[in-house]
């Protein structure tokens, strides 16, 4: 019995070396190498169309994606393709202010449009000619003054804390800007910057805003689609997010429902 036991355990040695030397067989496959499964492939290969393959770190432009985390640097995820962001909006896209839009256009009732043909004090539009002393509607007036009339009068300012909740799980932060609706203002100033909420946190932001005025935030998740209030391009309306300013804190909780 004791030398039957002995021959088994040689066949069975001998069949896993894959040949007649009786050696070992490999303990992961190299790249160009055929596989199963990720788990055949060394190191950081993964397996693709079942060859061991070099593993991305990001996805290049135009390669499929589901949020932006997924991209490359430089690069977003929209529409589930990853591409490089906009670097100024086309005609009849949503806009804050002028400088959103590509030139020669000018941002009128939150759309990138063709500036009319001549400067009109009301059309929403501060061009030409036209200043904060010359129209107001239009220019709006700087902080702490507001516009009566066609005339910046002074009313003073207030310092309004706007208390941020992050309430929604899906585990992306949420971009903030803050707009003086009334005065054309907005927080903050430089346009190319956005206040970063991070998931699950509570963050203070201190406005010195002109008295009286309506102050509308706007919030959006980029990857999901996702906006709060009036958008960080003041492009949608609300019914909760503007407030009077005045000296106190608000509080509002951002939710996905």
């Amino acid at each position: 019995m004791g030398k039957r036991s002995v021959l088994v355990a040689a066949v069975i040695v001998a069949g896993c070396g894959g040949g007649g030397g009786g050696g070992t067989g490999p303990m992961c496959r190299d790249a160009t190498e055929a596989c199963a499964v990720t788990a055949d492939c060394c190191d950081t290969l993964i397996c693709t169309n079942n060859v061991c393959v070099g593993g991305q770190t990001c996805r290049a432009a135009t390669q499929a994606c589901a949020v932006t985390a997924d991209c490359c640097s430089s690069l977003i995820c929209t529409n589930n393709v990853c591409s490089n962001p906009p670097t100024c909006r086309a005609a009849n896209t949503a806009c804050a202010v002028t400088a959103d839009c590509c030139s020669p256009l000018v941002c009128l009732g939150n759309r990138c449009q063709v500036a009319p043909p001549s400067d009109v004090c009301g059309d929403g539009i501060c061009s030409g000619a036209e200043t904060t002393a010359s129209c107001c509607r239009d220019c709006g007036c700087p902080a702490g003054t507001t516009c009566n009339g066609t005339t910046c009068v002074n009313v003073g300012l207030s310092n309004m804390t706007w208390s941020m909740t992050h309430a929604c799980p899906t585990g992306e932060q949420i971009e903030l800007r803050f707009f003086d609706v009334t005065n054309l203002g907005v927080w903050p100033a430089d346009l190319t910057q956005v206040f970063v909420l991070p998931p699950a946190t509570t963050q203070q932001v201190t406005l010195a805003c002109t008295t009286g005025a309506q102050v509308c935030f706007g919030g959006r998740q980029v990857a999901n689609g996702l906006f709060w209030g009036v958008d960080i391009d003041l492009s949608e309306s609300c019914t909760a997010c503007c407030l009077t300013c005045a000296t106190g804190t608000v509080s509002q909780t951002l939710t996905c429902n």
